[in-house]
């Protein structure tokens, strides 16, 4: 029961499974406890929301966002947040040296060779990918973003960044193939900012307290009695939170 009103077992067999993807007869009871307990969770926070009737599987989803919708401001970082955790884990905002590079790839070392003979002359480097290249990259100018030390095999990375901005590697050997590199930015390895850090900062305390605000309705729904669990009318040993008091798991 959640608010005094029934929640049929049918519901949760079908929620699990969906979820598991087998009957709850096949699964172990801490498997089905734990699922068992994340449905009554979004049960709770469906009605919460004030959600029902049309469909059910959007409803879940949307439950969550109307109940931060309504806590506001309470649910979301301020700046001072943001900074104090930048004081607080500089460490976590250290980036190692970065470069940003793009490729072509050719079958043949003939194909390879004519391609930097055509960089090395001043042709963009982008537009002879779009041209040239094999790779499923050279429709975007091969780029390949900012990468770091670990991020490609050990022999185009050093070819990478042995280069200097604005130099093209020689052709290299590749599966299947040659590769050639052309080294467009450099970064060195650095702490980022408060403001540059600030956007990830935001995004991971925005999380955790989304989370906890959405524990907070459940606690404080779980205490108060508004979910009722009768676990001798489910078809397994249930060992999950919503134990009534008293219960062991």
């Amino acid at each position: 029961m959640i608010d005094g009103k029934p929640v049929a077992l049918a519901s949760f067999r079908a929620y699990f499974e969906q979820n598991a993807g087998r009957p709850i007869a096949d699964s172990s009871p801490a498997v089905v406890s734990g699922i068992f307990d994340q449905f009554l969770r979004e049960e709770t926070w469906l009605r919460e929301a004030g959600l029902g009737g049309g469909d059910e599987s959007s409803a879940r989803r949307e439950a969550p966002g109307v109940l931060l919708g309504r806590a506001g401001a309470s649910a979301r970082p301020t700046d001072t947040e943001v900074r104090e955790e930048y004081d607080r884990h500089p460490d976590r905002f250290e980036r190692p040296e970065e470069a940003r590079a793009a490729r072509i790839f050719v079958r043949s070392k003939d194909e390879a060779v004519r391609a930097r003979a055509r960089a090395l002359a001043g042709e963009d480097f982008g537009e002879l990918a779009r041209a040239v290249s094999k790779a499923p990259d050279g429709t975007r100018g091969g780029a390949l973003g900012w990468i770091r030390r670990g991020d490609l095999p050990s022999e185009f990375e050093e070819a990478v960044f042995r280069l200097r901005p604005g130099e093209v590697s020689p052709a290299i050997p590749a599966e299947e193939g040659f590769l050639i590199f052309k080294l467009l930015e450099r970064r060195p390895a650095r702490r980022m900012s408060p403001e540059e850090a600030a956007p990830e900062i935001r995004e991971r305390l925005a999380r955790d307290k989304a989370d906890r605000f959405l524990d907070g309705v459940i606690e404080s729904a779980r205490r108060a009695g508004r979910v009722r669990v009768f676990p001798g009318r489910l078809p397994f040993v249930y060992t999950g939170k919503f134990l009534p008091e008293g219960k062991e798991s």
